[in-house]
């Protein structure tokens, strides 16, 4: 009976050891990306006109997003937040710098989704023109 009692103890050892790893480890990428799909849709495919999508977005740029949600320029009141926003300056605060690269590098790892959207082919011919004037030299 000895035995079996070291063994049960280890066992039991061993158990409460890897669940503390999981805890102190935190969520995975992907588990925190699902907080996202209330808006941005299911892996990052947002379904709606109002939210862009995440799957296949830029590591870099996610990150980028994210910290500027985040920031305060210094001095600055909520009000005056780096990046403006409706919801995600106070989302883009609740993660770590960590979480934040973690997820960026996650949405970054999905294909790319391109919505099935209608559109007129004269107004994105005058938005690419725009978008090569003013907006490629930062978002390219």
């Amino acid at each position: 009976m000895g035995c079996n009692r070291k063994a049960l103890v280890a066992l039991i050892g061993s158990v409460l050891m890897v669940g503390s790893t999981q805890v102190l480890a935190g969520p995975s990428a992907s588990a925190m990306a699902n907080t996202c799909a209330g808006c941005h849709g299911t892996n990052g495919q947002s379904v709606g006109p109002a939210s862009p999508n995440l799957a296949g977005m830029s590591e870099a740029y996610f990150i980028e997003s994210m910290e500027g949600f985040k920031a305060l320029p210094k001095g600055a009141t909520h009000a005056e937040d780096a990046r403006p926003a409706t919801i995600m300056n106070r989302i883009a605060k609740g993660y770590s710098d960590e979480q934040i690269e973690a997820m960026g590098a996650y949405f970054a790892s999905l294909p790319v989704y391109k919505a099935k959207v209608p559109h007129d082919p004269a107004k994105a011919k005058m938005g690419a023109e725009v978008y090569d004037s003013g907006c490629a030299k930062c978002h390219d």
